[in-house]
């Protein structure tokens, strides 16, 4: 008696269960990218609060300590810009200072001489797009390189005066202690405007605003060392943003949403 065994019959992936596994892999594929390209984002965005409290956390022992930048008087918050004993020219600016006090600059002559390339320091923004000093052939002070200074942190000049090369020396960059006001609601440091044609270490007005790379809100830094992101459609806004940069006459508990 033959007994017919079944024969086994081997059967391929049909052309929509190949499409659909493809699908599946790219989506899984979307999702770990996206995943990888969030976690820099978190390691720019918490390096960029480290480096901005860094900078006050030196600004602010530099004023306990009364340093005297030449022209300006100390206990100035920051420690102004200014010229150095016997030079007329402003050499220098505050944050040299910032980078003597930390060890990686040094006075050399009439200026300041760096130790490392600007963008591998705390004054580079993680969060920009562009390379601080980028193109400078050496490392002295960029007072006098204001279009390659984009790539850093933008200063609020509306708590210093004007900081322009035809300035007063004693308006730029330099606000006594006694006029701190309100100090929470206060803008100091801001993520530069990679894509503004004016100083990246200022913003004077609305106009030019920090706007940060993801151009949706900006890190903020105030006077108290608390770092907030703003979006940009208040921070833009006039209103909110002289509410902001103002140092008095402000309602703390009417801050712009």
């Amino acid at each position: 008696m033959n007994i017919q065994r079944p024969t086994s019959k081997k059967r391929g992936f049909t052309l929509v269960e190949l499409l659909v596994v493809i699908a599946l892999i790219a989506a899984l594929a979307s999702l770990a990218i996206t995943g990888v390209r969030k976690a820099f984002q978190s390691a720019d965005v918490a390096k960029t609060s480290q480096n901005m409290k860094e900078i006050y956390n030196a600004l602010e022992t530099l004023t306990s300590e009364g340093v005297d930048t030449g022209l300006h008087p100390p206990n100035c918050f920051p420690p102004a810009a200014g010229t150095l004993e016997d030079d007329p020219q402003p050499d220098f600016i505050w944050w040299d200072l910032v980078a003597e006090k930390l060890g990686f600059a040094s006075q050399e002559s009439s200026s300041y001489k760096w130790a490392e390339p600007f963008s591998e320091t705390i004054f580079q923004n993680p969060l920009s797009e562009k390379t601080l000093g980028e193109g400078k052939d050496d490392w002295t002070s960029l007072y006098n390189d204001p279009e390659i200074t984009r790539g850093s942190f933008a200063y609020n000049a509306e708590l210093g005066g004007d900081v322009s090369a035809n300035a007063d020396s004693q308006s730029a960059d330099v606000i006594p202690t006694a006029r701190l006001q309100d100090e929470s609601s206060t803008i100091y440091f801001g993520e530069s405007d990679d894509n503004s044609t004016t100083k990246g270490w200022i913003f004077t007005g609305v106009e030019n605003a920090p706007q940060g790379n993801y151009k949706e809100s900006a890190h903020c830094m105030f006077l108290d060392g608390a770092v907030k992101l703003i979006k940009n459609s208040v921070l833009k806004d006039p209103e909110s943003f002289d509410y902001y940069s103002r140092v008095s006459g402000k309602n703390l508990g009417n801050a712009p949403d």
